[in-house]
């Protein structure tokens, strides 16, 4: 149909349902803590569309930081109804009147978002008035992140919340790194316990802690706990083992660059935790003199995903600058450990390495014990050929039913990756999926084999794999 000349046709966007409009608005104040005053000053429509809509006020942010220009935004308190100022600044970055955001958001359930800098002008005076707008609704409020400068600030903050049961809560606390054999591992000599933080929350189902460490709390209310998750958070043995033996229904557990001093290490081991309900356990850039010792008294049976994360090469060169072991002596204890730690997972069905400073003999001892492992990845670690060719079967029928022969190792392993492992040949990686999917093998078939930056297979080798699939 020929386009009249001068015509004016309307975006299409205009004839969306209302329904469908509500719905993406809702989506939007996910990813932008602006969405729903944005969108009420597009137009009268929209406007009228997303007021009608409280699910798309429920995501609010409190910004408390010390502002570029104080004047304007004082002046620009809520830029959607102020129609002089709209054309000559952005909408963008204004503080909202928080009455106006609670009202707007109806009975639904909320989420709260508190960034605060301590060089905010009248920080007192703006801390409390989100708290007296807050009791009113708190018994809506299911998700609480708050983003703070220092412990002493939260400690602040918490004292005068009122008592709230949450679904998720997030502390993060940034806190200036200093140099170590992990990045960002050492912080400033400030105390990372938050004694306060249980004064105000009562309960939340999900908690995740950055740059502070939780105080004990009650038995009930750490029962109510599913998942947890602590970053950047300095601590000892003594503090983490009697913490996660009060939290006996976790699910998932998340510790990343959680560390003590590295020399001289804690030589203290408590009594076994038990986490019978643990499935997912992910530990990313920690110590691997912290790893060993947690894995000797941390039991998790029902375990069925397991990542781990050290240091790296720079953490083993690092290590033994420190002492007179070999890198061989240096990880032995480690795979020792990991070796005893999955042998009480049997339903453990994932296992990710990165940074892995384990050599391929105790990696092969560990993937002894769990003949139920279905996914293996490895990251950027130094293993490569004993690995492989442990996993190979012999490709005669008298070997593999020899009684001298080993047993299969990880029968039903399906999932293979390898990412910037620079001793993985592509040669042994082939003969490696040949013996396990050919017809009469006594293993599982392998379905996925991923490489990623491994220098040792080439593209040809990738054509071979995947005719070998």
């Amino acid at each position: 149909m020929p386009v009249k000349p001068n015509a004016v046709h309307r975006p299409n966007i205009d004839k969306l349902p209302v329904e469908l409009l509500s719905h993406l608005f809702t989506l939007w104040s996910l990813v932008d803590n602006d969405a729903p005053w944005m969108a009420a000053s597009v137009s009268q429509e929209w406007r009228r569309i997303v007021l009608r809509c409280p699910r798309a006020w429920s995501n609010i942010s409190v910004i408390l930081k010390a502002p570029n220009e104080t004047t304007e935004e004082d002046r620009a308190w809520c830029i959607e109804e102020d129609e002089e100022l709209e054309d000559e600044h952005s909408p963008r970055g204004k503080r909202r009147p928080l009455d106006l955001w609670f009202a707007r958001s109806g009975s639904v359930p909320i989420a709260l978002t508190l960034a605060v800098a301590q060089t905010h002008p009248h920080i007192e005076f703006r801390i409390a008035e989100c708290v007296r707008v807050l009791e009113a609704h708190a018994p809506r409020l299911r998700r609480l992140s708050v983003q703070l400068e220092s412990v002493p600030l939260a400690e602040g903050l918490f004292c005068v919340l009122p008592r709230l049961a949450l679904h998720m809560l997030e502390v993060h606390i940034q806190h200036t790194p200093r140099r170590g054999p992990l990045r960002g591992a050492h912080t400033a000599g400030e105390d990372p316990h938050l004694p306060t933080l249980w004064s105000a929350v009562r309960a939340a189902q999900h908690v995740r802690l950055s740059g502070c460490f939780p105080p004990r709390r009650a038995p009930q209310d750490a029962l109510g706990t599913e998942s947890l998750e602590l970053h950047s958070t300095p601590l000892s043995v003594r503090e983490l083992a009697p913490l996660l033996a009060q939290h006996q229904c976790l699910t998932a557990l998340d510790l990343s660059e959680v560390w003590g001093a590295p020399f001289p290490f804690e030589n203290y081991t408590p009594e076994p935790v038990q986490l019978p309900a643990l499935t997912r356990l992910t530990i990313g850039r920690v110590y691997m003199d912290l790893l060993t010792n947690v894995f000797v008294w941390l039991r998790a049976p029902a375990l069925t995903h397991l990542t781990i994360g050290t240091g790296g090469v720079t953490e083993l060169v690092w290590t033994m600058r420190r002492s007179d072991e070999t890198s061989f002596e240096t990880t032995a204890r480690y795979g020792a450990a990991l070796a005893e730690f999955v042998s009480h997972c049997p339903a453990l069905e994932s296992l990710c390495l990165m940074r892995a400073t384990i050599h391929d003999r105790h990696l092969v001892d560990v993937l002894g014990k769990v003949p139920s492992l279905c996914e293996l990845r490895i990251e950027d670690s130094l293993v490569g050929t004993p690995l492989l060719r442990a996993l190979t079967l012999p490709m005669s029928a008298t070997a593999a039913t020899s009684k001298k022969h080993k047993p299969v190792l990880c029968p039903n392993l399906q999932r293979l990756s390898f990412k910037k492992c620079d001793l993985v040949v592509g040669e042994h990686l082939i003969a490696l999926v040949q013996s396990r999917n050919r017809a009469g093998s006594p293993t599982t078939p392998l379905t996925d084999i991923h490489t990623l930056r491994c220098p040792n297979v080439s593209v040809a080798h990738l054509h071979d794999l995947l005719h070998a699939l």
